[in-house]
């Protein structure tokens, strides 16, 4: 049976495979470890189709975790260690993490949205971890590590509308990139909607 860890490295890579289908666009790594994939100018002049955030060190998980008041689930602690959030398909898709800086001034060190204020503020429901974005979707999974982290999108503070699940982390991050691969095109435009 494979390990969490060894689950997270391996989805990881596949999902950085098809993130780097846009590399002939134009790779940029920042002063501050972000990886910007796939120059879009046609969204705007400085866009980048997807934006992944360098991993966080163990001592910055738990600093995170100190602000949220609790232990991350395991998967999602897994894939701070690998990244530190992620942007993509123009921001279809994002993962929260942990800012680094709060600067607004220079697009050369772009950081991911603040996990600490979606889940404690602005996608606010008790028991639960806001962690993402689909689309216009929050991503949502109970906070108890103890059980299996079972995955829903709903939209903002409306859990009673669910509208897709998954099994676990890992599942979700694989499947929604590889669907939101097919509704763009080798320049980064939409061709499905």
């Amino acid at each position: 049976m494979e390990s969490n860890n060894d689950i997270a490295q391996s989805t990881w890579g596949d999902v950085e495979a098809i993130l780097m289908q846009w590399s002939h666009l134009g790779v940029e790594n920042q002063s501050n470890g972000t990886c910007l994939i796939g120059h879009v100018p046609h969204v705007a002049p400085l866009a980048w189709f997807h934006q992944k955030y360098r991993a966080l060190e163990l001592d910055e998980i738990i600093v995170l975790e100190s602000k949220l008041g609790r232990a991350l689930p395991d998967a999602y602690r897994s894939f701070l260690g690998l990244c530190n959030g992620l942007k993509a398909f123009s921001n279809h898709f994002s993962i929260f993490g942990m800012p680094r800086s709060f600067s607004r001034t220079a697009f050369h060190a772009r950081e991911p949205y603040d996990l600490v204020m979606a889940t404690l503020h602005t996608g606010y429901l008790p028991g639960l971890l806001c962690f993402g974005m689909i689309e216009e979707d929050f991503l949502y999974c109970e906070w108890d590590t103890g059980h299996p982290m079972e995955i829903f999108s709903c939209p903002k503070y409306k859990i009673d509308e669910r509208h897709k699940s998954w099994p676990d982390y890992w599942t979700m991050l694989q499947q929604e990139v590889s669907r939101l691969a097919g509704m763009f095109d080798e320049h980064g435009r939409k061709i499905i909607t």
